[in-house]
């Protein structure tokens, strides 16, 4: 009985170490999963924070992309107007032209073949050949102005 008493003693003893390092490995994984946890919540937030970033990031791109072709239509529109405008103004300029050589007189252009050459004579008649400095019109001199 001794013996069985030193053997449950031996048991005894070995059990509560037994259960003492079952204790300590629970203890050590039970750390384990707790940090494995920590670290998966901090990661899945820092990933949350990553594609809101984005999120906005890509909101803010998407409002630029769309007020750069407002901008771009607006400038392709006001483009367009100032071209209708040039248009319409060089074609009244060419009406103009059209109109002004039409009314303008040409008194000595079907007489002499040469450039000037009835517009001397004339020009000797009317002063000496002096026109310009004695204030005739360009229309009498047969020239306009710079040209003779």
């Amino acid at each position: 009985m001794k013996a069985d008493r030193k053997r449950l003693k031996g048991e005894k003893t070995d059990l509560v170490n037994q259960m003492q390092q079952l204790y300590a490995t629970l203890e050590s994984r039970e750390e384990q999963l707790r940090d494995f946890i920590r670290n998966y919540e901090q990661h899945r937030k820092e990933s949350e924070d990553a594609v809101k970033a984005l999120a906005k990031e890509k909101d803010l791109l998407e409002r630029e992309k769309w007020e750069l072709r407002r901008q771009a239509k607006e400038a392709t529109d006001h483009a367009t107007a100032l071209r209708s405008q040039l248009d319409l103004k060089d074609n009244r300029m060419k009406e103009l032209e059209a109109e002004l050589a039409m009314v303008r007189p040409r008194p000595f252009a079907h007489i002499g073949g040469k450039r000037g050459g009835t517009c001397r004579k004339w020009c000797h008649v009317l002063g000496g050949g002096g026109a310009r400095r004695q204030g005739i019109p360009v229309g009498l001199r047969g020239s306009p102005e710079g040209r003779d």
